[in-house]
């Protein structure tokens, strides 16, 4: 199979969520209320982040308490991010380097229950403007890739953020923090969806990197274990705080864009699984790289990504005007 989107993809209309261009109106509603305090405190270095933080995100922000997270390169700056990209081997119009640094600096904290024997995962991720006319925000999507959960093999569960880069935050006199504005978790057949005032932060760090409440044997994903204890089938679910793991960002896992994919029929890294997925394929179901998968429920749909990907916005057209 080449590297590009299944045959199958095409034309396939999704009913779940279509964001693309209205996220730039909610922009406005979201950014009411962002705090427009600066940051001064720089004498405690690295800060309080987290022990399970990326490594290289632990040494870029000298903010410690600073709301959002500040950092440098590409990432530093929307004319280069997103207005004036260097590499863009997706063609989706934000630089390469910029989407790793801000993918990594916001994965999210998942916290399972202490009971839960399925957390095994290969995770992919993504990086897009959150709409095409954007200058100064961008979508993350976190493609968690479960091997099983408890009544099937294969659990495609998905976390999108949508981060905007403030420039009223100052970090040394350096304008400019990239802040958390709202959070969509999958969460059985749909998705739970936060806005920044209602999620929980790794450390209390405000509007930086989520925690993420999942459910155990099901992996349905809250913004507190208060909120799970109460999702589901009359409240089936359950979380307590078992034991706690950074998404995986890995550089070569980026699944790039529609028209221009990095990965999309790809392998497991576990030498027991032979199946294979399709990462941009809207047909089908997500089995987990299993060869033989199995489901409790007869017919049971386990979506696939590029359904959820489709119904984020992620198959329009490329962004970058050069393409």
């Amino acid at each position: 199979m080449p590297n590009g989107p299944h045959p199958s993809s095409v034309g396939r209309a999704v009913p779940i969520f279509v964001f693309g261009r209205k996220i730039v109106a909610a922009c406005a509603v979201f950014l009411a209320v962002l705090s427009a305090s600066a940051c001064a405190d720089l004498s405690t270095g690295v800060g309080s982040a987290a022990p399970d933080r990326p490594a290289y995100a632990q040494l870029q922000d000298p903010c410690s308490g600073c709301t959002g997270i500040f950092l440098t390169g590409a990432a530093a700056d929307p004319m280069i991010c997103i207005l004036a990209p260097g590499a863009d081997v997706d063609h989706d119009g934000v630089d390469d380097q910029c989407e790793y640094k801000v993918a990594a600096a916001f994965a999210p904290q998942l916290v399972f229950h202490g009971s839960e024997v399925r957390r095994s995962r290969e995770t992919y991720w993504g990086v897009h403007r959150a709409s095409p006319e954007t200058t100064n925000s961008l979508r993350i999507a976190y493609l968690l890739g479960y091997h099983d959960d408890s009544q099937h093999t294969g659990d495609s569960e998905y976390i999108e953020l949508l981060v905007f880069f403030d420039t009223s935050q100052t970090t040394g006199g350096v304008a400019g923090r990239w802040v958390l504005l709202a959070a969509y978790y999958s969460a059985h057949n749909g998705y739970n969806t936060y806005l920044h005032p209602d999620l929980t932060y790794v450390d209390g760090q405000m509007q930086d990197r989520p925690i993420v409440w999942v459910a155990n044997g099901k992996h349905a994903n809250y913004n507190t274990d208060s909120a799970c204890d109460a999702g589901g089938t009359l409240g089936y679910d359950d979380c307590n705080d078992g034991s706690r793991e950074s998404v995986d960002v890995v550089g070569n896992r980026n699944i790039g864009s529609y028209y221009y994919p990095l990965k999309n029929e790809v392998y497991s890294f576990d030498s027991s699984l032979t199946g294979r997925e399709y990462l941009w394929t809207t047909a089908g179901d997500f089995n987990g790289w299993h060869s033989q998968p199995w489901k409790l429920i007869p017919g049971q749909h386990v979506a696939p990504y590029g359904e959820r990907l489709q119904g984020f916005g992620w198959f329009e057209t490329p962004f970058d005007p050069r393409y």
